[in-house]
């Protein structure tokens, strides 16, 4: 059977309560009144006990007329070992017949208080046998047998033992599994809470809240002592299922027994007054028990998953239907047990609290209606597989329904009910509002916008496969800036969320076992799954960390010896065998041994042996590693404790011995040369290593032993230290070198150079590159890194690569605030470029410069005054003049003899936001100055042509100039297209706006700015014109470094402005700030 078909109430809300601890219920007109507090209370299931002869059957129809499902325990005291007979399977099939489907025909079977003999060794095994027995009837008369409760806290897998009988069908088929979910006195979140995993001190205010008696009267520092001895840090409820939240390691140990889901039923469970178990926490208070009731209720019906029907919360009543045992009577809701302390008149707040809480329906109203569509990127139209999408009604109280989008982005919803519903994708990332009629289909397709949506999950373990619990784990980014941290749980699970689209390395675990994984790609939208091996010794051993014989004040005057048992990382482990010897045993003696995490109210891994006088050791003897011997634990014969009692703590905590030599080292460098040598060193004794890059920039390194070890690349230095090694495991390092980073020299002459300069300890080596005549210059295969990038020692940039992308350096201006440059182009007749031709610059009479072209006939002059100039090629007879030059720009020319081609053409077309063409507006064509204009056609497009070789610039009516630098050499074809923005829409979402790039400190602030940038992929610079064009500028710095004239003038023309000022570090401590938040 499926989730779906096992029977459920009309408008199921979860809600459920346990009716009382009696076989005998009220009769006739008896029931009217607690037929209608649960309609009142909207519960919706109620879990009941018979007397095996067929007591609860007019209560179950009574339930039943009021749209209740009725759970029937078919009672017998200590009912291990045995199964049901005659009496009760005649009672199943009238039960059967008038509606009642969910039955249970055992209770907490590993407790010896259900056993009416002793129990056995291979209980588990008997309880089993006698539950298929069970099973096999119940369902054959048309009901659904629950695999029965363990107590509260329970880790026993009772499903394992049902399939090594090959009865797994019986899950198939209708068998459900019941469980016991007490709250006990832990918060709903617990073991997740604060108090359990931090130990937080209790404040005055919490103690004054519930006041002394919820306390014991303990005084707080007391129960701050308690708080800071038994905190869990990292514990998961897999650790301790001993909660609410119990349910989940349940639902663990099906999906991962089974392989797929069966209902999960609370027959007992929830909050219950007075109780007091953990010491940490207050005893549970009328208030408190309404406020987690009402909780448990809420999330049964919005959030709860499927398989969890109910929680049928202990108890309704006891004394008032029938029952005087005071016990239970005083964990009721309707009683008066607690009306003198509480000030209370025979019920608990919960009654009126669960009768003004909504109810909201389970069960999703079917119709004859389809919701389907797409769920993709918005910036490229891609699908988003595996993108959750939520279909939410509006008008009815009813939860939504969840599908996520396939391989394609496809979703679809199925018998869909006619209403009005909330469609989103993600959590409320797109979102679109559907009226959806009864019987058609309604294609909706949901735009998801590019953000931090990626997830990162896996689960760390060594390599014997024995999962690292509490480690950290941290993605960064190529050059090392740290996107999202967290710890893995004590299972080794890790889950990272809202990752951006990027590349990225993972770091992960600490000392030795530190592992680091590169190659790590997001797209911003993806959950990728990336399982962690870290190093592992070759063995363990248990030694011996704590051995001390307690002071009288803290015995308590108890004769015991305690401790916990605990991982390498200091968590307790349970389930760990430990053994007490003493000194003078005969013989073959059987000595005790107590596992650990026996008492679920004390911290993992603990245990505790009673002790007479005499001499005793204790050592674990589980049998997996070896273990140290805790010995000379005297018990009597101390001197100065005649008389008193003796307590001792022995703690054990697993440590790591040995190594093995079988480890790998393998990796690969992108954009590295074949041949290149690299070198592994390992740290401790210095021995060296040497292999070779392959043709794809492979390497490996194999049987290497435990150590830590360092990779070193010819021709750059050190690239990866810390490389851990147990003997066993294998590392992949990926070292990118297809770096780029380009720049300009702004008034730059032919023949200069410019030196990139590394900064990073250790690394020695520089690169040269030439400044073309245009002023540019490029660095390629870089690995990631900060570098400097020297002209000569008064003009230097910085600029950071990531080893993979192409990069801008900030330019470097040589002419200062008033000097231009000038750039052309020499071409012959056939607009063939003119190489090593001498060109001459005059103004007026005087020789002002000379250069050479280059191989692509560029020249440059640099450093120009304002000024109207004229630039010769003696050669080739070439002359232009009234160049004017404005001392501030940089302007392109290009020289050709008479004659030369004119036959360039340069078409384009104009469209508007959403494409279409624009027509009739008026298209200007510059070269250096008027050259034409013409209006674009119907469709948009406009065409100018006869041109000559040179640099042209089109502007554009009502939006100024719209292409620059578009270089004709007189016989080419150039085609353009530009898209108006949409009315009221800057062309740029986003624009960081810097001070002058001459400026030390905009340099400096540019760089820390990087991995900012790069996460968000903001447009930068240092142009206000630009900035103009950007819905949102930031501006780094204060008003020396943009005045508060230009931010006005910002928001004038429509920007929203903002401005991180202060000092260099508060600008840091701000872009960090972001990147964390996700802006």
């Amino acid at each position: 059977m499926r989730i779906e078909d096992f029977p459920r109430p009309k408008d199921d809300n979860g809600r459920g309560v346990h009716w009382s601890a009696s076989v005998y219920h009220p009769s006739g007109s008896d029931l009217d009144f607690w037929i209608g507090e649960l309609q009142a209370m909207k519960i919706k299931w109620v879990k009941l006990l018979d007397d095996g002869g067929g007591s609860s059957l007019e209560l179950c129809e009574r339930l039943l007329d009021a749209d209740i499902m009725p759970i029937v325990r078919l009672y017998r005291e200590k009912p291990n070992p045995g199964h049901i007979g005659g009496r009760e399977i005649e009672t199943i099939r009238r039960l059967v017949a008038i509606g009642v489907r969910y039955f249970e025909t055992n209770n907490e079977p590993d407790l010896p208080a259900e056993w009416s003999t002793r129990m056995p060794e291979n209980w588990l095994e008997i309880v089993i046998d006698n539950f298929i027995y069970d099973a096999d009837r119940v369902l054959d008369l048309g009901g659904y047998l629950a695999l029965p409760a363990m107590g509260p806290g329970s880790k026993d897998n009772p499903i394992e033992m049902v399939l090594r009988k090959g009865r797994g069908d019986l899950f198939e088929n209708g068998c459900w599994v019941a469980i016991h979910n007490y709250t006990l006195n832990h918060p709903l979140d617990y073991p997740d809470d604060e108090v359990n995993q931090l130990g937080i001190p209790l404040t005055q205010e919490e103690y004054d809240r519930f006041g002394p008696w919820a306390w014991d009267y303990r005084s707080i520092e007391e129960i701050n002592r308690l708080r800071a001895e038994r905190k869990n840090p990292g514990a998961t409820v897999y650790d301790d299922p001993n909660c609410f939240r119990g349910y989940l390691w349940t639902a663990r140990m099906i999906r991962e027994t089974l392989g797929f889901m069966v209902p999960i039923i609370s027959t007992e469970g929830g909050p219950v007054v007075g109780w007091g178990d953990d010491k940490r926490y207050p005893k549970v208070i009328p208030e408190q028990h309404a406020e987690w009731q009402v909780e448990i209720c809420r999330f049964m019906q919005e959030e709860a998953p499927d398989y969890y029907f109910t929680c049928c919360t202990w108890l309704l009543a006891s004394s008032a239907l029938g029952d005087p045992n005071p016990t239970w009577d005083q964990m009721s809701w309707y009683t008066h047990a607690w009306d003198e302390r509480f000030g209370l008149n025979g019920q608990l707040p919960v009654v009126q609290a669960l009768k003004e809480l909504p109810s909201v329906s389970r069960l999703v109203p079917e119709g004859t209606a389809v919701v389907t569509g797409h769920v993709v990127r918005d910036d490229n139209d891609r699908p988003l597989p595996g993108f959750p999408v939520i279909l939410r009604p509006i008008e009815e109280a009813t939860r939504p329904r969840e599908t996520t989008s396939d391989d394609e982005g496809r979703y679809t919803f199925d018998q869909v009910a006619a209403g009005t519903y909330e469609l989103e994708a993600g959590h409320g990332d797109a979102s679109l509002r559907l009226d959806v009629p009864d019987g058609e289909t309604v294609v909706a397709d949901l735009r998801v916008p590019v953000g931090n949506f990626s997830v990162l999950r896996g689960r760390m373990v060594d390599t014997r496969g024995t999962p690292v619990g509490s480690a950290p784990v941290r993605l960064l980014t190529l050059l090392g800036e740290e996107v999202a941290a967290t710890s893995t749980d004590r299972e080794g699970y890790y889950q990272l969320d809202g990752l951006p689209a990027g590349r990225f390395r993972l770091e992960a675990a600490e000392g030795d076992q530190r592992v680091r994984i590169d190659g790590i790609v997001l797209n911003g939208f993806e959950t990728k799954t990336l399982d962690i091996t870290v190093p592992a010794p070759v063995g363990y051993m248990y030694a011996v960390v704590t051995k001390r014989l307690l002071p009288p004040e803290e015995t308590q005057g108890r004769n015991v010896f305690y401790g916990r048992v605990l991982d390498p990382s200091g968590n307790g482990i349970n389930g760990v065998l430990v053994e007490m010897r003493w000194v003078g045993a005969e013989p073959g003696t059987e000595f005790p041994r107590v596992r650990t995490g026996h008492d679920p109210f004390r911290p993992p891994g603990s245990y505790e042996f009673v002790h007479t006088p005499g001499e005793f050791m204790l050592q674990v003897v589980q049998g997996d590693w070896e273990s140290e011997v805790a010995d000379g634990l005297k018990t009597t014969g101390i001197p100065g404790r005649e008389g008193d009692a003796i307590t001792w703590e022995v703690n054990f905590q697993l440590k790591p011995v040995s190594s093995g030599q079988a480890s790998v080292v393998r990796g690969r460098v992108p954009g590295g040369r074949e041949g290149t040598r690299i070198f592994l060193v390992e740290g401790e004794s210095g021995q060296r290593w040497t292999t070779t890059l392959g043709p794809d920039g492979r390497f490996i390194f194999t049987d290497l032993a435990r150590g830590a070890y360092s990779l070193e690349l010819e021709g750059i230095g050190l690239i990866r230290d810390h490389i851990n090694l147990d003997g066993l495991n294998e590392v992949e390092v990926i070292f990118p070198m297809q770096g780029v980073i380009q720049g300009t020299v702004r008034g730059a002459t032919s023949g200069m150079q410019v030196t990139l300069r590394p900064l990073v300890p250790g690394w020695e080596w520089t690169r040269q590159a030439q400044v073309s005549a245009q002023g540019h210059y490029r660095f390629t295969h870089l690995p990631p890194a900060p570098y400097e990038i020297e002209l000569d020692p008064k003009h230097k940039v910085q600029a950071v690569c990531d080893g993979v992308g192409r990069f801008t350096a900030p330019a470097i201006d040589l002419g200062g605030a008033m000097r231009s440059v000038l750039r052309g182009q020499v071409v012959d007749a056939a607009a063939t470029p003119q190489v090593g031709v001498i060109v001459q610059l005059f103004k007026g009479d005087e020789l002002v410069g000379e250069a050479t072209t280059d191989e692509e006939g560029w020249f440059a002059f640099g450093g120009l005054v304002a000024g109207t100039y004229e630039v010769r090629v003696p050669s080739l007879d070439l002359v232009r003049r009234g160049v004017t030059i404005d001392g501030v720009s940089e302007f392109e020319i290009v020289l050709a003899p008479e004659g030369a081609p004119a036959e360039s053409v340069i078409e384009g077309v104009v469209l508007d936001a959403e494409g279409a063409p624009v027509p009739d507006r008026k298209v200007t064509l510059y070269r250096d100055v008027w050259v034409g204009e013409t209006v674009t056609d119907a469709q948009g497009r406009y065409t100018f042509g006869g041109l000559p070789g040179g640099v042209y610039m089109i502007s554009l009516e009502g939006v100024g100039v719209i292409h620059r630098d578009v270089v004709l050499d007189g016989r080419n074809q150039v085609s353009l297209t530009y898209q108006l923005a949409a009315e009221g829409v800057k062309p740029l979402p986003f624009y960081v706006l810097f001070g002058s790039s001459d400026d030390p400190d905009t340099r400096t602030a540019l760089l820390l700015a990087l991995p900012y940038l790069m996460s968000s992929r903001a447009v930068a610079g240092f142009s206000l014109q630009e900035a103009m064009s950007a819905g949102h500028v930031t501006i780094i710095g204060g008003e020396d470094a943009v005045s508060a004239a230009d931010e006005q003038a910002l928001r004038e023309a429509g920007c929203v402005v903002e401005r991180l000022a202060g000092d260099l570090y508060e600008i840091e401590r701000a872009l960090k700030e972001r990147l964390r938040e996700g802006e």
